[in-house]
């Protein structure tokens, strides 16, 4: 899978889940990949990093999580900033990540995602809440 393919299999996972997804991955993207709207009202700015050896290649950085951080709610007005990659994040990363809330999504936590019995927001630790007039 190219590092596209999977920007638009994150987006596909997304829609599955009810919500309005679109692919908007690109040079100079402001660190999001796909911005998606939930059904509790939730805005998702996601961060796409396909890795071609997951398993044994090199982590995802804390460094992709600085510029996410950077961008999610000023230039993409979203709620929820997520880190979603088929390979796994440095100890820096999950330890800023749990810190300033950026969500990461691993290997394991994308398979039991893309397995179909949970939405995103369910897989994941803890999430803001909707906006107000929303239930979820």
């Amino acid at each position: 899978m190219t590092p596209d393919a999977f920007e638009y299999a994150v987006r596909d996972l997304l829609q599955r889940d009810g919500c309005h997804a679109r692919k908007v991955g690109r040079a100079n993207d402001q660190s999001v990949d796909v911005l998606a709207e939930g059904p509790a009202g939730r805005r998702w700015a996601v961060q796409c990093k396909h890795k071609q050896d997951p398993t044994s290649g090199k982590p995802v950085g804390v460094g992709v999580l600085y510029a996410l951080a950077g961008t999610y709610q000023r230039a993409h007005r979203a709620h929820v900033a997520v880190v979603v990659t088929n390979g796994r994040f440095s100890r820096e990363a999950h330890r800023w990540g749990t810190e300033y809330g950026i969500q990461l999504v691993d290997r394991t936590a994308l398979a039991r995602w893309a397995a179909g019995n949970q939405p995103l927001w369910d897989v994941l630790p803890r999430i803001p809440a909707p906006r107000s007039g929303h239930h979820h």
